[in-house]
């Protein structure tokens, strides 16, 4: 069975001092754009209020104009910050949803708010999949353990390259599906 290189913990980076300030901004920073995605349907009634005369299928243009948004950029957004730079992107991504947050903020109308709302979902977008990948560079080079182990053992039903589960896995092995018996040689 091969084994994983050893990697100095000064190369991980385990030593350096400002690791954990970096983990808690990324993770704040990741946080603050997946909390805003939830917390406008709690002030939806508040914003009734504010925009008299707005409907709801109006109002809810608020929330969905985020969701979509969010939703269509994510994947394309971490692979550009993956291309031309996370640390980058993560300060444009942070940029772009802290003006749009102010813009909400002083929206005079639901049509301004609905636009602010769409640009943070822009910055949000790419802030999310680029503090992820920052934050993953932080801690480890290598995936070990739980959560690199437990999606190997379900990929191993003939998706990946037999022993490649086994070599970077720190779980038991999967039963197989035909016997019940553990595979050990196979994955």
């Amino acid at each position: 069975m091969a084994q994983l290189p050893h990697i100095d913990s000064s190369v991980r980076g385990d030593d350096h001092p400002r690791k954990w300030a970096a983990m808690a901004v990324l993770g704040a920073v990741a946080f603050m754009a997946q909390l805003d995605l939830f917390v406008v349907n709690v002030a939806l009634p508040a914003m009734g209020d504010t925009y008299a005369g707005a409907s709801l299928s109006a109002l809810s243009w608020v929330l969905n104009a985020y969701t979509v948004v969010f939703a269509a950029l994510l994947i394309p957004a971490g692979r550009l910050a993956d291309h031309f730079g996370r640390r980058r992107f993560l300060v444009v991504g942070t940029i772009v949803f802290t003006v749009a947050s102010a813009l909400c903020a002083a929206a005079p109308s639901l049509a301004i708010l609905i636009e602010g709302r769409t640009a943070q979902a822009v910055g949000a977008a790419v802030i999310v999949p680029t503090s992820l990948g920052l934050l993953l560079g932080c801690d480890r080079p290598q995936p070990t353990g739980l959560p690199h182990g437990l999606p190997c053992q379900v990929w191993c039903w003939r998706v990946v390259p037999r022993g490649w589960c086994r070599r970077r896995s720190s779980l038991p092995p999967a039963p197989c599906r035909r016997s019940g018996r553990l595979r050990v040689a196979r994955c």
